[in-house]
This record gives structure tokens, sequence and C-alpha cells, in this order.
């Protein structure tokens, strides 16, 4: 087994030089259980979720630093906080450089090693995840071309047990336009996939906002799209893989600003 542990569809061409790895967007990830979660100390001497972040996306390969290009730059992370949602596990954030033509969002990888990290310190299973999706990272995308297309065989054989009902639910900010959204939701509606299956549009359920305030992002949303259906899992892989296709979908139809998407499960 190769000891390189970087998914190849994530990296660059090899004959390319590489730009220096400056982050010009935030991807941001927030895991809310499905009750209140105990707010305390760290003990002393144990990682946090800091700590364990980086060890864990470096040991994957995916960790940018001094002499290595990985998939992003670690900014902070944290776990639950005294005050807001009460149901907040963690949250993480990173800094993104421009992605690569033909190349998607490193989502799926960094909800790997958000769910591994929450795991780890003995958080409870996310119910609800927030995302913060930088697409400007994208660059300009094809509508005919989303790269995330490319992995649907993946979720062909995923036993049929493994179903959820969900809500996914996308939005955007002040910066964002309403019409661009609504065109790349109708494009991902579209796409000839088995991850999320029979979805309608439906008036969103109260969900959670970023724990931080607008300034954090280009908030507070200004719309929002509900999306009803069916997820093939409810794991990092797929819910990674259903917020690169959004992503990649806003990026063709030059959404402007950060896409906010957050999941719930149904059952």
């Amino acid at each position: 087994m190769s000891s390189d542990r970087m998914p190849e569809r994530y990296r660059d061409d090899p004959a390319t030089p590489v730009p220096a790895d400056i982050p010009t967007g935030t991807l941001f990830a927030a895991l809310y259980a499905d009750s209140p979660v105990e707010v305390g100390p760290v003990p002393e001497g144990q990682q946090d979720h800091f700590s364990l972040f980086v060890a864990y996306s470096a040991a994957m390969g995916w960790l940018s630093d001094d002499d290595h290009r990985g998939l992003w730059s670690m900014n902070d992370a944290g776990g639950p906080r005294s005050g807001g949602d009460k149901r907040l596990c963690a949250w993480f954030q990173v800094g993104i450089s421009q992605v690569p033509a033909s190349r998607p969002l490193p989502v799926q990888p960094f909800l790997q090693c958000t769910g591994t990290v929450n795991a780890r310190l003995g958080g409870p299973p996310a119910a609800e995840v927030l995302l913060l999706l930088p697409v400007q990272c994208l660059g300009t995308r094809s509508r005919h071309a989303v790269p995330a297309m490319r992995t649907v065989g993946w979720f062909e054989a995923v036993p049929p047990e493994a179903r959820v009902s969900a809500e996914v639910q996308v939005s955007i900010g002040r910066a964002g336009s309403r019409e661009a959204l609504n065109a790349a939701v109708a494009d991902f509606l579209h796409l000839d996939q088995p991850v999320l299956t029979s979805p309608t549009t439906a008036a969103p359920s109260a969900a959670p906002t970023p724990p931080f305030d607008d300034t954090f992002w280009d908030g507070p949303a200004t719309t929002t799209i509900a999306l009803h259906g069916t997820l093939v899992s409810w794991e990092p892989v797929t819910l990674g893989w259903v917020a690169q296709a959004l992503a990649e979908c806003a990026a063709a139809n030059d959404l402007g600003g950060s896409l906010l998407v957050t999941f719930l499960r149904r059952q």
C-alpha cells in the first residue's frame, strides 16, 4: 500500500509549476448533536480539537505547511461553547487556496477529519452539519463538467439500509446572487446521481446558523432553498460529495460570495 495518502483527484498536475499556497477562502464546518452537549474544559495534557485536527490532517498528507502543499492550511477549531446553540459538538476552520481546474473543493477529506476528531474526543455523532463553502476558490467552471460526477460509482454499492432521509439547505449571504443560486440548484437537480435521490424543494426547517457573528462570512442568509430527499448514507464521503457538487454548480453560475450548506438528518 502506498504511504502517500492524498487522493489523486485533489492533486495538481505534477507537470504544472505549483504556485504559492496562499489561502483565498475559508472552508468551515460545525457539527451539531440532536441534544445539548456538555461544555467543560479540556483536561490538562489532553489534545484538543485544534491539535488533533492538525495531527490527523498532517498524517493524511492534507495539511499545507512550509515544506508541503496539501489541501488546506489550518486556521482554528474548537468544541462546545457556553453561548449560542447548546447542541454544537465541534467546529473547524481552514484556509483554501485556488483549486485547480477540474478539481473539487476538498470537502470530503475535510469532513473525514472533522468527524474523526469529534469521535476521538468523545463527541456525540452529528445529527446536523453546517458547511461554509468558498465557491470563489473554484474560479470559473463549466455547467457541463461537474468533477464530482466522476466519483458517483463509489455510492452505487452502498447497502440500502444505510439510506437516510435528510434535508439539505442551500443559502447565500449578502454577496450572493439569488438568480445564480436558483440556477445552481436547478443544475444540481438535473445531475444523474445516486447520492441524493428523489429530491424535492420545500420550505426550509429550523436549522443552526454559523456559531459566530455575520461578519464571519457575508451573512445573514438572504435566500435559502431546501431540498428534501434520501441520502445514500450519513457519512462524510456522502455529505462531502453533495456539498462539492453544489459548490461546482454554484461556481458555474457565477454565484458570488460563499455558499452555506446545512445537512439535517431526518431519521
